[in-house]
């Protein structure tokens, strides 16, 4: 069945011809909305047709408070007028609330679980490459996360793996901060599970005054920033042994989440492991194709 929005894209008609059923009048709301779209769309090559339009209506309205122009049809024509608005307005799209180790209790089940299973399971094989994928993954406190407790675990026997993880988003400013790895202490320092880690051993100071610090060239190194857009991973021809999905699923389209779990499970290892969102399940298509690991935590692993 075809996508509304995509038609609706693809073939937005004249604002003439959108007339509100109820008062006659032409409905400039959907026709302008669209052209929005496009604009983003035009300028930096990012398809927003697989998100919610509520979400995405959300975000501009935002936009429009901001700049004052109170409708759809003047933010249009203020878009097309000011090109620092479009960075602005994908910034305001892509927000994102992160922080390193968010939900301690998912970090604790990969610490004791989830991790060292694939890591048993690689020794038992004699195969030492590790690979994972953080989709959406902002600017880069997951990934990095992820790489400070892969040392923590591992510590001397880390030279015997061969680790890469890929982290994904569609915001290129996101993705830029992750590549250069500073990060506010308050994000570092705010979980509980960073409590009990050494906070000199994988940060160095950037800016004192300002409170800034710097992730370690070790942990960056583990580490390949992309610009990636879930439903186009023409890059990401791998397989990975955990893919960390969190959050994402939230602001897709339902009628899309089932694409979603294709690419996700395509891209998973045999027995690979499936990380969630705590607001986020497994279609029923998909519960059979994933044993559960932690449900609570939304940890599944592939049959």
């Amino acid at each position: 069945m075809a996508n509304p929005m995509v038609k609706s894209m693809q073939n937005p008609g004249n604002p003439e011809d959108k007339t509100d059923k109820t008062s006659g009048s032409p409905d400039l709301s959907d026709y302008y909305y669209f052209r929005i779209i496009d604009v983003i769309r035009d300028n930096r090559k990012i398809d927003l047709t697989q998100y919610k339009p509520t979400f995405i209506r959300r975000r501009i309205s935002i936009r429009l408070r901001h700049t004052g122009t109170q409708t759809l049809d003047r933010y249009y024509k203020y878009l097309l007028s000011t090109p620092s608005e479009v960075d602005k307005l994908i910034d305001e799209l892509t927000i994102s609330v992160t922080n390193f180790f968010r939900d301690p209790d998912v970090w604790e089940c990969l610490k004791s679980v989830v991790l060292p299973s694939i890591f048993a399971e690689k020794d038992a094989t004699r195969r030492k490459n590790l690979l994972f994928w953080s989709a959406g993954c902002a600017t880069g406190e997951e990934a990095y996360s992820l790489a400070i407790l892969l040392h923590e675990l591992l510590r001397e026997d880390i030279a015997r793996y061969k680790i890469r993880i890929f982290a994904t988003d569609l915001d290129e400013i996101a993705i830029q901060r992750g590549k250069e790895g500073v990060y506010s202490s308050e994000s570092i320092e705010g979980s509980v599970f960073m409590a009990d880690l050494p906070l000199e051993k994988y940060f160095t100071t950037y800016d004192e005054e300002e409170g800034l610090m710097e992730v370690i060239p070790q942990l960056k190194s583990l580490v390949v920033f992309r610009k990636e857009d879930l439903f186009q991973t023409r890059t990401m021809l791998s397989v990975f042994d955990m893919i960390l999905c969190r959050n994402l699923l939230i602001y897709i389209d339902r009628e899309r989440h089932e694409e979603a779990f294709e690419i996700l499970y395509r891209h998973l290892a045999r027995k690979g492991f499936l990380v969630l969102g705590k607001n986020e399940f497994l279609t029923s298509q998909w519960k059979g194709m994933f044993e559960v690991v932690d449900l609570k935590c939304r940890i599944f692993r592939k049959r």
